[in-house]
């Protein structure tokens, strides 16, 4: 019995080595990545991400595309502002076919070892045996200078590679189907302001991580995430400020319009958080400039639940706050005065409500613009 026993162990452990070798594929995402998320497609059953990785690669199957769909798939972004997708090959023959019915802005060719091709004149490509890089966006004039430094990344190992990066090792600890572990000034502006609330005053964005699990429902991306930092003492200031935070009711789901680009939701005392956003430079921008059109201090002063704060697509536009003041539901849009709000069960889906209830952040995403960045 013991020896039937060592011999499944045996199988089952060849099988798992040889299926998702982390030794291998993901250590071609550059070292210097300031983001990473991973899609793990087989336990994405009912989340939705197949449909995020359509949006992002603007494909009908992604089954068509060689990827081996059974090992997470990694989309990332490097320091100098390059986006990328690193996965593993299913069938070095589909992604051949994909890539000519795509049509690439060259053929095949190869170099130092691996394949390379540009697509749509923005994205390089390239691939081993194994590995399917691609990065971007590019002028088409950048592209040699891009395929070198993708072939350093495919030529990668264990030693060199994303593995031993402590953003990669955080990625790593996280269970879940979909996950992302990115610095701080990776996001838009705007998006990162609330992952900013507690840091001492002179701390850089690029000292501020967030991790967050991810789902998708219907168009939007949903990130129940937390603020980190591999500095200690600024860790242990964001783990004090999130004390502030209590469970979200999801009573403003409905806030969340389909042409914002996202919203940040809470449940929170209005005169804990005030502070917060006190001591933090960004925020005493934001705040001042609120201020010349309404008293902010005392709407956020007011506030007693949960606090929604809506993200236009563009900077131009003044930010959407809704809240309960423990009693109403009120918002306010930039005007002089605040006014009530009024749910629409009908703008989102219950099943969104649910991905808040509970939470302490959740950042939503308009997966519809997020396509037009891409």
């Amino acid at each position: 019995m013991i020896r039937t026993l060592n011999y499944l162990f045996t199988i089952l452990l060849s099988v798992w080595l040889t299926s998702c070798s982390k030794g291998d594929y993901v250590n071609s995402i550059p070292p210097n990545s300031i983001a990473i998320m991973s899609m793990d497609m087989g336990r994405m059953n009912g989340i939705g991400g197949g449909a995020l990785l359509k949006a992002i690669l603007h494909v009908a199957d992604v089954n068509t595309l060689g990827v081996d769909v059974s090992c997470p798939i990694y989309l990332f972004e490097t320091e100098n502002g390059n986006m990328g997708l690193c996965a593993r090959i299913g069938s070095q023959q589909d992604l051949e076919k994909a890539i000519e019915e795509v049509g690439g802005n060259q053929p095949l060719q190869s170099f130092r070892g691996f394949r390379f091709t540009l697509l749509d004149g923005r994205w390089a490509v390239g691939f081993s045996d194994e590995t399917l890089l691609v990065m971007g966006p590019i002028v088409s004039a950048s592209y040699p200078d891009m395929r070198r430094k993708m072939a350093k990344c495919l030529s990668n190992d264990g030693n060199s590679g994303i593995s031993t990066s402590r953003l990669y090792q955080k990625l790593d600890s996280i269970d879940s189907p979909m996950k992302m572990v990115a610095r701080v000034d990776a996001l838009p502006e705007r998006l990162m302001l609330p992952f900013m609330l507690g840091t001492p005053k002179e701390t850089d964005p690029s000292q501020v991580c967030v991790s967050a699990r991810m789902g998708v429902v219907g168009d939007v991306l949903v990130m129940d995430g937390e603020a980190f930092s591999f500095n200690q003492r600024i860790d242990a200031a964001l783990k004090e400020a999130v004390r502030v935070y209590r469970p979200i009711e999801g009573q403003l789901v409905s806030a969340l319009p389909s042409e914002a680009l996202g919203g940040l939701f809470v449940n929170v005392k209005g005169e804990s958080l005030l502070p917060l956003m006190r001591e933090n430079r960004a925020f005493q921008a934001l705040l001042a400039g609120m201020n010349t059109e309404v008293d902010m201090d005392s709407i956020v002063r007011s506030v007693d639940g949960d606090f929604c704060l809506v993200v236009p697509a563009a900077n131009e536009q003044p930010p959407k706050v809704c809240y309960s003041d423990g009693k109403v539901l009120r918002q306010w849009e930039g005007k002089v005065a605040t006014s009530t709000f009024v749910p629409d069960t009908k703008a989102q889906p219950a099943d969104l409500r649910k991905k808040l209830l509970g939470k302490k952040m959740v950042l939503l995403i308009n997966m519809k613009l997020l396509k037009g960045l891409i």
